[in-house]
């Protein structure tokens, strides 16, 4: 597959093309999970979209909604959240046009992943919870298995760490009865970090490094840049901060030849939090900066949060007590906004130095 990538590619186009449009919406289905497990992303796109064209020739609008929705996922996962809703809510239209009641639960599952990576909580609720009553109405375990694990990683992220687990590992069963080692990966990452944020750090341990080997042994760059993220954030919370540095690098250099936006952001927040934990405010602030950057260029919620409590820090670290309030004011009312336990912890910090 990685041999004949470039072939495959121009042969979608040139089907798209030259009206055999079957040709090109058959090639697209058949090599679309190899090149979003890959990141290929730049073939991926030229694909998706030529199908999409060949699909709309075709009068087929379940072939132009699995187009729209493979441009969605590629969207989200480099970062361009709103044009991957927009992309998903059109290829649901287009699968309930043609009576497709799985792919119409599975694009607003994924809107419902996209909300929650921007932090927008309260939004991403509805979604996976509309997608599990067809779930259970159709009995497709795979879908149940992915809406379960969106669930089980929302309420992780707002506090509600048993619950959030017992969906995840709800989750991981049916990855691992099912054969589906791209969703165990991505589960066991999510376990990880509820696990990271109890400070249950062993058992953090234990499921990052199932993660990073599942990755790697499978070929998931994404997949393995973020278990990178998450064991580097462990690694900080341990005090091997330089060990913390040389995963988080690592991180850093996939998700920028990935083209992973949010992803680098996250990284980059990160970053900064260990500059800081070994006493380089300046170096901290830098990537704070960069990170809050590219995280509003994305209309990422939580990264923008991060970035700016993070800033708060460094800022206080270096003396400027004014600036640092700013910047744990702005991280506040996004944290409050989410519902997130970070909020409770910024404003006992704004109390003590207002």
């Amino acid at each position: 597959m990685d041999t004949e990538r470039p072939a495959l590619t121009a042969v979608t186009q040139y089907a798209a093309r030259r009206g055999w449009p079957g040709h090109a919406t058959r090639l697209s289905a058949t090599v679309g999970r190899y090149l979003s497990v890959g990141g290929h992303y730049p073939e991926a796109v030229l694909i998706y979209a030529s199908a999409r064209l060949a699909a709309r020739q075709e009068g087929d609008p379940a072939a132009e909604g699995d187009a729209l929705n493979k441009l969605g996922v590629i969207d989200e996962q480099q970062g361009r959240y709103q044009q991957a809703i927009a992309r998903f809510l059109a290829a649901r239209n287009l699968f309930r046009e043609a009576g497709d009641r799985l792919w119409e639960a599975r694009t607003l599952s994924n809107v419902g992943g996209t909300y929650m990576d921007q932090g927008r909580y309260q939004q991403a609720i509805d979604f996976p919870e509309q997608a599990m009553s067809v779930w259970r109405e159709t009995g497709d375990r795979h879908g149940e298995s992915v809406t379960r694990g969106n669930l089980g990683l929302l309420m992780g992220r707002q506090g509600h760490y048993q619950q959030g687990a017992l969906l995840l590992h709800h989750c991981l069963g049916i990855s691992r009865e099912t054969g589906d080692r791209r969703q165990e990966c991505w589960v066991l990452i999510a376990l990880g970090e509820v696990a990271l944020r109890q400070e249950a750090h062993q058992e953090a341990d234990d499921f990052l490094r199932q993660s990073l080997d599942l990755a790697r042994a499978d070929g998931h760059p994404n997949y393995e840049a973020r278990a990178l993220t998450t064991i580097g954030e462990l690694r900080r919370h341990q005090g091997r901060t330089e060990a913390a540095t040389r995963h988080l690098h690592e991180a850093l250099g996939m998700y920028r030849e990935l083209g992973e936006r949010g992803g680098e952001a996250e990284t980059l927040n990160r970053l900064g939090e260990v500059q800081l934990a070994d006493g380089h405010p300046g170096d901290a602030r830098d990537e704070h900066a960069a990170a809050l950057g590219l995280a509003t260029e994305n209309g990422d919620r939580l990264e923008q949060a991060r970035a700016h409590d993070g800033l708060g820090h460094t800022c206080h670290a270096l003396g400027d007590t004014g600036e640092a309030n700013r910047h744990w004011r702005a991280a506040l009312a996004l944290y409050a906004d989410m519902g997130v336990p970070q909020a409770a912890q910024v404003r006992a910090r704004l109390d003590e130095t207002d």
